[in-house]
């Protein structure tokens, strides 16, 4: 089994809800509502169906439902493992950012999420809605899904950059509760 097939493994054997995502893009293939029980909601990809779509050249994303992700469009460091690392929990790579998921049982609200994870990490901002700022963007059950590994999206200069995840913090770390923040 390559790497990138144990990627899928782990994320379905953690019962993430998988949706499919068009070739090199990060659009929904089936345009309709993402947001847990939703009746246009797609159910989730099981590890043959999402196995399959890869192999046909298509995107996954993972809908945020139970978890949310903190997505940084900017690494706020040059690459260092251990910088990432310092959050305990499962942390995947975009083309210049990441993405640090969380469980989120409580549903807690932006602002919260945004409190027990700036009180956290004193040098991690988020500033959600206002990326351009540098700071992250609170991803949770109302408002959708990030990219997921071992999806490959293609650039504005058209080089095609493959998500992943930092090597096996996910399988060591698992992914940490909210709440075991505060």
């Amino acid at each position: 089994m390559s790497s990138w097939q144990e990627d899928v493994m782990w994320i379905v054997a953690n019962g993430f809800h998988i949706i499919k995502i068009i070739p090199l893009g990060k659009i929904p293939l089936a345009h309709s509502n993402h947001t847990k029980g939703s009746p246009n909601c797609n159910p989730s990809l099981d590890y043959n169906d999402a196995i399959d779509w890869i192999m046909k050249g298509g995107n996954l994303a993972i809908r945020a439902d139970e978890r949310c992700f903190i997505d940084f469009d900017r690494r706020v460091v040059p690459f260092n493992a251990d910088y990432y690392r310092q959050f305990n929990t499962v942390v995947s790579f975009s083309h210049g950012g990441y993405h640090l998921y969380y469980d989120n049982p409580r549903h807690y609200s932006v602002q919260e999420i945004q409190t027990i994870v700036e009180s956290k990490y004193k040098n991690v901002k988020i500033k959600h809605g206002k990326k351009s700022e540098g700071g992250g963007d609170v991803v949770h059950i109302d408002n959708g899904y990030v990219i997921a590994p071992p999806s490959r999206v293609k650039q504005k200069d058209d080089s095609i950059y493959q998500y992943h995840f930092l090597d096996d913090r996910k399988v060591i770390y698992g992914i940490t509760k909210l709440g075991a923040l505060q």
